[in-house]
């Protein structure tokens, strides 16, 4: 016999793996690839693993819980540690005001986010036996008293509480990190001045306000995936906290109900933050055929012109009549990286500010939107 809780995990858990699943298709049919994409797959492929334990919940016998138990070893520390990972990578960006390059880390991270999990679950699985306790007829197998069953458990708690403090704590910083952005573009609105004027705040012609343009949107396309996590594992922590000493229903209902939400969050989070992605999943919905990134791809095939038109399109593509929102996480990089193309830098050209702003970053109720003057043209 299977009790409720199993039943409700499994029916939000289902619920999860369907959005999971469509995040994940969405990001193959996007045909845009950047480093803020990768940890954004690895995480929801973790979450796929979690979810899977969920479901595999509601099913008896010893194999199906050795199975479970390892897909919630890897998956909750893989997706906690990956969340971590989005975490630092955010304040990499606000504080050192330049993009991490998570490519050409990603063996360090996947040493993180994937051996470590997976080391674990092994010495987990290894740890458990059969349930004799006929008190508790809903588990079918349970850790052993050796000292190697309790250091995964101690350990997997306490690497998961101290992801879920420092979710919070990079979420507060970086929130309150952009804000000051944001104060200090509309101080200098309200002042009528302009970053652009002062030398001292500009190198080689770029815009300092561009850079907090796309400083704020990659941050508002990242920052909700760790405290979306942080949240849903709450749940879980005061669950598992509780039954170190007895079994409570309530904190077992309340993880079972919160902890498989995550990967719904995610992929609401991923529709509403990340332009592209509801396009595509308009497209996915209607059957229809996504052209605007077929000929986005198409260009990027054709050869590369000369040196005056190369920077000219690399100017137009950054200053295309769209909000800054809608650029992808590569152009963002670039804005924020001042980058060099043909070892001269291009100017991102001065802008002025709309008063009062609008639908550029959604990161809050204020929005920047950059319009360039057309005497810069």
């Amino acid at each position: 016999m299977v009790s409720i809780t199993k039943w409700v995990g499994f029916s939000i858990a289902t619920l999860s793996f369907c959005c999971t699943i469509t995040t994940l298709l969405i990001i193959q049919r996007m045909k845009k690839w950047n480093g803020y994409l990768l940890l954004i797959s690895t995480m929801t492929t973790f979450q796929l693993l979690y979810d899977i334990n969920y479901m595999l919940g509601v099913c008896p016998g010893y194999i199906p819980c050795m199975i479970w138990n390892f897909l919630d070893i890897i998956g909750g520390l893989g997706n906690a540690y990956t969340s971590n990972v989005i975490s630092y990578t955010v304040i990499f960006v606000v504080y050192r005001i330049q993009s991490f390059d998570i490519f050409a880390n990603f063996y360090y991270i996947l040493f993180l986010v994937g051996f470590i999990p997976l080391l674990f679950a092994i010495l987990n699985t290894v740890s458990l036996q059969h349930q004799v306790d006929d008190d508790e007829p809903y588990e079918y197998c349970i850790l052993n008293h050796s000292n190697l069953g309790k250091t995964t458990t101690e350990f997997y708690y306490w690497t998961r509480v101290a992801s879920i403090i420092f979710n919070f704590i990079a979420f507060i910083y970086i929130s309150v990190k952009v804000e000051r952005m944001k104060s200090t573009v509309v101080h200098h609105q309200h002042h009528g001045s302009s970053f652009d004027t002062q030398e001292s705040k500009t190198t080689g012609g770029y815009s300092t306000e561009n850079q907090m343009a796309a400083i704020a949107t990659i941050v508002s396309r990242l920052k909700y995936y760790p405290l979306a996590q942080a949240i849903c594992r709450v749940g879980s922590a005061w669950n598992e906290w509780k039954r170190s000493s007895d079994y409570n229903p309530v904190s077992s209902m309340l993880a079972a109900v919160t902890a498989p939400l995550a990967g719904t969050f995610y992929f609401i989070i991923f529709i509403m933050m990340q332009p592209t992605a509801r396009k595509t999943l308009t497209s996915i919905l209607f059957c229809q055929k996504d052209t605007t990134i077929d000929q986005e791809n198409d260009s990027n095939n054709n050869p590369i012109p000369s040196t005056s038109q190369h920077q000219q399109q690399a100017l137009s593509k950054i200053f295309r009549p769209k909000s800054v929102d809608y650029y992808d996480e590569s152009e963002l990089d670039d804005i924020i990286n001042r980058v060099v193309q043909n070892d001269r830098p291009i100017s991102l050209l001065s802008v002025t500010w709309n008063s009062p702003p609008s639908d550029i970053i959604r990161d809050s109720d204020t929005s920047i939107n950059p319009i360039i003057r057309s005497s810069d043209v």
